[in-house]
């Protein structure tokens, strides 16, 4: 019988559960790369074994786990010959660090990620309003090498070893949107495009998530991070649907790019004064 996606991802599922224990000797350097590998690939095996259901299919595996002295995954199989990063935060997939769940731990003390089950709690509004809409699993990765016999292993970057986090909706999402007081600012110089930016952020918070027009407000902090630092000099606007309707005609952006005024200690004083709980920005560029 062909194995389907679904299969695929239960099978990789059970991997990432079997080698727990071995990711853990691995940061404690009680294994080493190769060894960690090894492992894995029996892992591999276990997991399509106990999927397949096949008496032959665990033997098979039972008897290659019994033997030492074996090569690593790499070497055995010959196939993607990528290794596993040094340590799991190296993997462009691990985003412990960025998570709200785990940000203030040691990425590496989380050597599975992403995690099978999310910590977020509520349903995300869109899962109501279009029924049948297909949202991502909180651990859906995207392969990060479809090489097999790859001739460039050695020198391969190893960060997409483990694949990439696919960004999209997921059911449950972090904020009650109704609470959510979301700010949006445009920092650094301009570029193409900002303001159909700001268009599409104010428009799917609106119409997707309901805040705005449920509850909640949206934002717009004019002259960068000035509005951030001084927002009594840089009046806030308000963001909805109308206000942004045909922005994306006009150039520059409507909130005022500007370079200079960042004051983190100011600027983390405004969003508590405000009660900012989401700040959307595009990426700022480093003070000459």
């Amino acid at each position: 019988m062909k194995r389907t996606r679904t299969d695929d991802a239960s099978i990789e599922q059970r991997v990432r559960e079997i080698l727990n224990p071995a990711f853990d000797e691995w940061i404690n350097r009680k294994i080493d790369s190769a060894e960690l590998d090894r492992r894995r690939e029996l892992a591999h095996k276990q997991a399509t074994a106990e999927h397949s259901g096949s008496p032959t299919a665990v033997a098979s595996w039972a008897t290659a786990a019994a033997e030492t002295g074996a090569k690593s995954a790499a070497e055995a199989t010959g196939s993607k010959g990528v290794g596993l990063p040094k340590r799991p935060s190296e993997s462009s997939c691990h985003l412990a660090s960025n998570s709200l769940s785990t940000w203030q731990t040691d990425p590496d003390s989380h050597p599975v990620w992403p995690p099978s089950r999310t910590k977020k709690t509520i349903k995300n509004p869109m899962a109501q309003n279009f029924p049948g809409m297909n949202f991502l699993n909180a651990n859906e990765i995207v392969e990060g090498s479809i090489l097999r016999n790859d001739s460039k292993a050695a020198t391969r970057n190893r960060a997409l070893a483990e694949g990439c986090v696919r960004a999209n909706a997921t059911e449950l999402i972090w904020w009650e949107p109704t609470a959510v007081q979301a700010a949006m600012v445009t920092c650094g110089g301009l570029c193409p495009g900002l303001n159909s930016i700001i268009k599409g952020i104010t428009n799917c918070l609106w119409y997707d998530y309901g805040v705005g027009r449920n509850g909640g407000k949206i934002w717009g902090v004019t002259a960068g991070y000035n509005g951030l630092s001084e927002p009594d000099e840089h009046e806030w606007v308000p963001l909805e649907p109308k206000k942004v309707r045909e922005i994306h005609m006009k150039g520059g952006s409507i909130l005022k790019a500007g370079r200079g005024g960042f004051d983190a200690k100011k600027i983390v004083e405004t969003l508590r004064a405000k009660g900012i709980n989401m700040v959307r920005s595009p990426e700022p560029e480093p003070e000459p």
